[in-house]
């Protein structure tokens, strides 16, 4: 596999979605069922639901930032998922 020099943009990017999609999920684990939901016996609370709206907005935008066009130029599209696996790793580290 292919070494990619990422800008340093992108691997925040790709951080920031790792975080807000870490807090969607501690956010969805922390929600009632939604059997309870339809049945009336449960509500989501103003909180979470403002929490989840807001971490679902950091990870649209680290969405938009990770797949603009121009950060993949140059990389042909056969090689791109290697590369996006290999920026994810890369925001690990």
């Amino acid at each position: 596999m292919a070494d990619y020099d990422f800008k340093p943009e992108l691997i925040a990017a790709q951080r920031d979605f790792l975080t807000a999609e870490a807090r969607v999920a501690e956010i969805n684990a922390l929600m009632p069922r939604p059997t309870a939901i339809a049945a009336g016996e449960a509500s989501i609370p103003d909180e979470l639901r403002q929490a989840r709206e807001q971490a679902w907005a950091e990870q649209d935008r680290a969405i938009a930032v990770l797949y603009d066009q121009q950060a993949w130029e140059g990389i042909p599209q056969a090689e791109r998922f290697k590369a996006r696996m290999q920026l994810k790793q890369a925001a690990k580290s």
